[in-house]
């Protein structure tokens, strides 16, 4: 699971589709104006109920 960490988010969808892993995603922002842009990341990764939960943040945001 470690592997994932902070790599894009379309790389790890791909590999999690191609091994028939079940999986379910988040994406979180900042609380305020900023606005997100760039790449989703992984930040956080926990098994629940037989699933991977993904954290998925931008790697980038504009003030």
């Amino acid at each position: 699971m470690l592997r994932w960490l902070g790599k894009k988010w379309d790389d790890v969808k791909e590999e999690l589709t191609q091994e028939s892993a079940n999986f379910c995603y988040e994406i979180t922002s900042p609380v305020g104006k900023a606005v997100p842009c760039g790449d989703l990341r992984v930040a956080r990764i926990s098994c629940t109920d037989g699933y991977l939960k993904f954290i998925l943040i931008h790697d980038r945001f504009i003030r």
